[in-house]
């Protein structure tokens, strides 16, 4: 069923799976900074914020 769904709609498919890796990075990264601590964080935007100059 998959197979014939794959060779049917790979348009589709490549949409879904780009979805689900996207949605996938985007909940990684929003956990991972609510649970990074308050000086990492500081220190990261500092650190950007002189690289943007």
């Amino acid at each position: 069923m998959i197979k014939k769904y794959v060779l049917e709609n790979p348009e589709q498919l490549a949409q879904i799976t780009f979805f689900l890796v996207t949605l996938g990075l985007f909940v990684f990264n929003m956990v991972y900074a609510l649970k990074m601590d308050k000086k990492k964080a500081q220190k990261i935007a500092l650190t950007a914020i002189e690289l943007d100059d």
